[in-house]
């Protein structure tokens, strides 16, 4: 089953977000997100990661809101 646009997206933006030089670590702690989940997700280990956290993900690497 290919991957929802939101989690492919989200993907994308964390993985731009490396490149850009910030650490999981940092992403982690300033999304409120457990440090081991994001090394999890962005390995690509969490098939169906949970909307709370992948939007709460989107959010701060987005720096807006999900719109729906």
């Amino acid at each position: 089953m290919p991957a929802s646009p939101l989690l492919a997206r989200t993907r994308e933006l964390l993985s731009q977000m490396q490149d850009e030089g910030l650490t999981l670590t940092r992403i982690a702690r300033e999304a409120q997100l457990h440090p081991r989940w994001l090394e999890k997700f962005s390995r690509g280990e969490i098939p169906d990661p949970g909307v709370s956290r992948l939007e709460k993900l989107y959010t701060y690497l987005n720096g807006e809101a999900l719109k729906v």
